[in-house]
């Protein structure tokens, strides 16, 4: 080959390997953290230096030979380390003896040249062992395109194996040329840069993936916390309408309670009691009773149909009337008559209630009733119930409905219970109810207890039969007794 045929292959592998040198160096500049591409510069320096001077021996009388040895050195050395940093985390302890021999050869070459060829053979065959044994190690840790790297390598192996056989003088040349090993030096570069731009594009595109998925997390994350927001000011809104229905309600069961007389009348010529428990805390079940001036009793009883706001309007309703009327001493039918038309001019939907007007004076008792249950008497001394029948549409149900009064001799000692259908209609956990039968058989063995413990023994033995402490429908009784 003539002189400058030598200069420009020369400037080639000289040039060439430093140009890809400064791009990958300035590749670990802006991402230090990508130290591969700093051993790939300094291998790309080293072997722009192994080059220039392996030419120089063709070039000039008295080529410098040891300075391109030591680089063939540098050049296994950046290699070895450019592989390791893509498959351990740390730096191996073998890499340190590697150096370490790396060092003493070196020494040894700037002594003697003379072994040189011994020296870069055995460095050779060190070095090409420990590419072997991390090459499938890189195939597994890194991408698809570890494989070009690992090609590379056995390019250089083929080239360097080649050169040390032209210096051995088993041959003379490769394809023309003395330097097989720069060609496959040559090639391992290329590949090396192919497969870290590989790599570069690859985590380009994995973090781009990486910030679409950051990115919809944090639209997910802003709309759970928007739902979590828009949650908590639908259930602070719910608190507030809650405690706002609990005021109202509270409210509505003092007035409600309030409408109840706050003492029961009393006189000689009679005892009474009540008990009223409701089911919700607006109940729908309404008492009273007013004693007149020559010291009758008239009484009323009403179940509204319902709980809450509706039940207590008409028990409200209920209360007013009963006061225009309690005073009167007309029939009492034609009393509840009344009532039934003023419920039904309210307008109110579905606003009925039951009714019972019950009327005491001088031992007679008058009784009126718009569905309720019939009231049950025990006479004194006598072991048996008797159902006084007042039978009625409920008020405000229908323009049709028509109420008689009936009368009975109340003698002394003689004991009334009047009820509403919550006490013979509470149910146990079966769903059986618990009668009108049972009712009045455990009425006629209280009937003669003090007046104010017959609704308290008929209310504990619902709860027991109900299992329950609050219930189902409101339960209220009127105990009234003749002396």
């Amino acid at each position: 080959m003539d002189r400058t045929a030598l200069i420009v292959e020369q400037a080639v592998f000289t040039t060439v390997p430093l140009v890809f040198g400064a791009l990958h160096l300035l590749f670990f500049l802006f991402d230090p953290r990508r130290r591969e591409h700093l051993y790939f510069s300094i291998l790309t320096v080293c072997f722009a230096g192994a080059a220039y001077f392996e030419y120089q021996q063709d070039l000039v009388l008295e080529p410098p030979r040891r300075w391109g040895l030591l680089l063939i050195f540098g050049i296994m050395l950046s290699g070895t380390r450019l592989v390791q940093e893509r498959i351990y985390e740390r730096t191996p302890r073998r890499f340190w003896w590697f150096l370490a021999a790396a060092v003493a050869a070196s020494v040894w070459l700037l002594l003697d040249t003379r072994s040189w060829l011994l020296l870069i053979s055995l460095f050779l065959a060190a070095f090409l062992v420990e590419i072997g044994w991390m090459a499938p190690h890189l195939v597994r840790a890194a991408d698809s395109s570890a494989w070009i790297l690992v090609f590379g390598f056995l390019t250089l192996t083929v080239g360097g194996v080649l050169d040390v056989l032209i210096d051995l003088g088993f041959m003379t040349d490769v394809l023309g040329t003395t330097n097989p090993w720069l060609y496959g030096a040559m090639f391992l570069l290329l590949t090396i840069s192919l497969h870290l731009a590989h790599d570069f594009a690859r985590v380009n595109r994995e973090l781009e993936e990486r910030l679409g998925e950051v990115e919809r997390l944090s639209e997910e994350r802003l709309h759970q916390e928007r739902a979590a927001r828009e949650q908590e000011v639908a259930r602070r809104l719910l608190e507030l309408e809650n405690t706002r229905k609990s005021e109202e309600l509270e409210a509505a069961r003092r007035l409600q309670l309030a409408m109840l007389p706050a003492r029961l009348p009393t006189s000689d010529a009679f005892e009474l009691a009540a008990l009223t428990e409701t089911a919700t805390e607006v109940g729908g079940d309404y008492y009273d009773a007013h004693l007149h001036a020559d010291g009758a009793l008239t009484l009323a009883l009403g179940d509204a149909v319902g709980h809450g706001a509706r039940a207590g309007t008409l028990v409200a309703i209920s209360k007013g009337l009963f006061h225009l009327v309690a005073e009167e001493d007309g029939d009492l039918g034609h009393a509840l008559g009344r009532f039934n038309r003023a419920l039904l001019e309210t307008g109110l939907e579905r606003a009925s209630m039951a009714m019972m007007l019950a009327r005491l004076r001088d031992g007679r008792l008058k009784l009126a009733a718009a569905g309720i249950p019939p009231a049950l008497l025990v006479r004194s001394g006598k072991a048996e119930v008797t159902e006084i029948p007042a039978a009625g549409l409920p008020l405000g149900s229908s323009t049709l409905g028509s109420y008689h009064q009936v009368e009975v001799e109340l003698g002394r000692g003689d004991t009334l219970l009047l009820t509403t259908d919550g006490l013979a209609e509470a149910v146990d956990r079966q769903g059986e109810p618990f009668g009108y039968e049972r009712a009045a058989e455990l009425f006629r063995t209280l009937a003669a207890e003090p007046v104010e413990q017959i609704p308290r023994h008929l209310s504990e033995a619902v709860r027991r039969w109900t299992g329950t402490e609050r219930p189902a429908d409101d339960v209220t009784m009127l105990i009234l007794r003749a002396r």
